[in-house]
């Protein structure tokens, strides 16, 4: 069976491709921009994700993913939460990292929605990463990566000291990825394993 990913986001569609070739399933990618809802409640990526889930099978009428996701910093009461791009594009990392100058916690951690419909079936499965806020941009931003985030971002998990953006790709879903999907498994595999 073949399932298609509708997003312009060329790093989620090879994070999910990774889980969906371990199961044999072939993703297919659609990369096109999806309306999403101005949702008040910063939290719920799950309605975002099934918003999206509506226009992507409209477009395609057959197996389909879509993903949202948030970045919550628990010393900024959870902002940006899911909107992740709007505060990229307007303040930037830098503009992030200076909200968080004199802020000792430094956790926060991606919530990601993944929803799925073959047109019978619907399901929305969700994931968390817990990372840490690094003081100032480390790395270089690489096709693999999700976002400019990637250069301010540590797994949190014993022993990381690194931002995403200064490993490699290797090192990232080798080491690091299945330390932190040991406490909270990743919405892209939870979604291969259970519609095939």
């Amino acid at each position: 069976m073949d399932v298609y990913f509708v997003t312009t986001n060329g790093g989620k569609f090879r994070t999910a491709s990774r889980e969906f070739d371990r199961v044999g399933t072939r993703l297919i990618h659609v990369p096109r921009e999806l309306e999403e809802p101005r949702i008040e409640d910063m939290k719920n990526v799950e309605r975002i994700a099934r918003f999206k889930l509506r226009q992507a099978y409209a477009l395609l009428k057959k197996p389909v993913i879509v993903a949202d996701s948030g970045f919550y910093i628990k010393a900024l009461r959870g902002w940006p939460g899911p909107y992740i791009n709007f505060n990229l594009n307007t303040i930037g990392i830098k503009g992030i990292l200076k909200l968080m100058e004199d802020e000792t916690n430094r956790e926060a951690y991606f919530y990601t929605a993944v929803a799925y419909t073959d047109g019978n079936r619907t399901a929305v499965y969700t994931g968390r990463k817990d990372m840490l806020v690094a003081d100032r941009p480390r790395g270089k931003k690489q096709k693999w990566h999700w976002s400019d985030l990637s250069q301010i971002v540590i797994p949190d998990a014993q022993g990381c000291t690194k931002t995403i953006a200064e490993m490699s790709e290797e090192e990232w879903t080798q080491t690091w990825l299945p330390r932190l999907h040991r406490k909270h498994p990743s919405a892209f595999r939870q979604v291969a394993e259970h519609i095939t």
